[in-house]
């Protein structure tokens, strides 16, 4: 047994589940802890009460022993973007944002700029959107104070050389988004003077176990602006207006969550005994597996192959790409979005579900003339189904058998109707093609998706 296997065996998130950009489902020690803890704070005993709030403490230290720092410039918030609107809102003089990026970076900027007048936001578009070092020299002068990057770029999933900005931009700050790299890249966090994140994607914390860490040099330059009653020394009966704590504590506005702060340590403590360099290493790997699935059936990759971090994105545009080999491209109208499909599902024998425009059109004949055809698709589809339903299909999800023994999933109402990627199936992996190995047809086609779909236990969950 791999030192990794015991970490993957506790990912039990419904089979196929890809969407871990976007959030990871929580993982059985978050939800063992957090009932626990629950239940400490339903006891109304001190000691138990006291016990929960030392775990603010705990996730602080945890946090600090993965980006190399003292636990002094570590501070816990509610999310990602408050530390970074920490950051902006404290700043003074340029700071270089990318026009593609995230929000939670750009809006924040541009908030700062809005409300103080100290700060000016400067957007540069690099190719792709992906912030690289020389689209930042090409756009660095002078009156530039900071930087601001996400680790991680949200579209592509490609990797920010942080070291290569560290060296190029000399003193100034650099202001990291890593929620999309903590825990699972292996990188030197030194470079950074602002790191803000948050636990609810890979780490599997859930929402509201966000942190940031504050150097020196950022705490010498950035104004706790918005420092509020736990970020001001003293307690609650001094009198008067306190100055701001010394430590990366001043960019807080309230009291940490304890039970937020519960399931961030648990979930770093995780990945820290795994090891991260050992996970990045295995995410890679599987990142790559699909990218070659991809490349395999004509599937256009965006992620950068040299510089990524587990994110694979695919099929950015469908309208300009073209369709996958054997596959069918549905004709926009109406708000309706071109859809496909893998090899060997014909159009005429998947009907994906209509937008609601779509199904309100009028047509000849008026009212009735739309209810008879209504009624006639309605007995038609439910002979199709009949034939191409699994009896034992979950609801809302029919198994098709096509052709060559492959096996899809198609999940009824997504893609345009309810703004899901455009692709609505996929290949399971117990799926092969002649030749192939078990499990060589991993799920690949969410517009943004991750390399868990090459999960061993995820294929296990599949087979069940």
């Amino acid at each position: 047994m791999s030192e990794l296997e015991p970490l993957i065996e506790t990912f039990d998130a419904a089979a196929g589940y890809l969407d871990w950009a976007a959030f990871g489902p929580l993982s059985p020690a978050v939800r063992a802890e957090m009932n626990a803890d629950a239940a400490l704070l339903g006891t109304g005993r001190r000691a138990g009460i006291d016990l929960v709030s030392s775990r603010v403490d705990e996730a602080r230290d945890l946090v600090a022993t993965v980006l190399g720092c003292a636990v002094d410039e570590v501070v816990l918030q509610p999310s990602t973007t408050h530390g970074l609107t920490h950051a902006m809102q404290g700043l003074t003089g340029d700071v270089l944002v990318s026009a593609q990026e995230f929000p939670a970076l750009r809006v924040t900027a541009r908030r700062a700029q809005d409300a103080r007048g100290l700060l000016t936001v400067r957007e540069i578009d690099p190719t792709d959107g992906i912030v690289t070092v020389d689209a930042v020299a090409e756009a660095l002068t002078d009156d530039v104070t900071a930087v601001a990057v996400s680790l991680v770029d949200f579209r592509t999933g490609a990797l920010a050389d942080l070291p290569g900005l560290r060296e190029l931009i000399g003193d100034r700050l650099l202001i990291v988004d890593a929620v999309q790299a903590f825990g699972v890249v292996d990188v030197d966090w030194a470079a950074a003077d602002v790191v803000c994140g948050n636990g609810y994607k890979w780490l599997r914390a859930g929402r509201g176990t966000g942190f940031a860490r504050f150097s020196d040099r950022a705490r010498e330059r950035i104004e706790p602006v918005l420092s509020g009653i736990s970020g001001m020394q003293g307690d609650a009966a001094t009198t008067g207006f306190p100055p701001p704590l010394p430590t990366a504590g001043a960019y807080s506005i309230a009291p940490s969550d304890p039970l937020a702060a519960s399931r961030l340590a648990v979930a770093v403590r995780d990945v820290v005994d795994a090891g991260i360099p050992a996970v990045a290493a295995e995410l890679r790997a599987r990142a790559q597996d699909v990218m070659n699935l991809a490349d395999r059936y004509g599937v256009p990759v965006l992620t950068p192959r040299d510089r990524h971090a587990g994110i694979v994105t695919l099929l950015p545009d469908p309208q300009d790409a073209a369709p996958p080999r054997g596959g069918s491209r549905q004709p926009r109208g109406h708000g309706h979005r071109p859809r496909r499909h893998h090899p060997g599902v014909a159009a005429h024998r998947h009907r994906c579900r209509q937008p609601a425009a779509a199904r309100r059109r009028a047509g000849p004949g008026g009212d009735d003339a739309r209810r008879r055809d209504r009624r006639a698709h309605r007995r038609t589809r439910s002979r199709r189904s009949r034939k191409l339903t699994s009896p034992s299909s979950p609801r809302g999800v029919s198994r098709m058998l096509p052709t060559r023994g492959r096996t899809y999933v198609h999940h009824i109402g997504q893609g345009a109707r309810s703004g899901r990627p455009s692709t609505d199936s996929w290949l399971t992996a117990d799926s092969r093609f002649p030749g192939e190995t078990p499990g060589a047809g991993a799920g690949c086609d969410h517009t943004s998706t991750t390399a868990a779909a090459a999960d061993p236990a995820a294929r296990r969950g599949l087979r069940r």
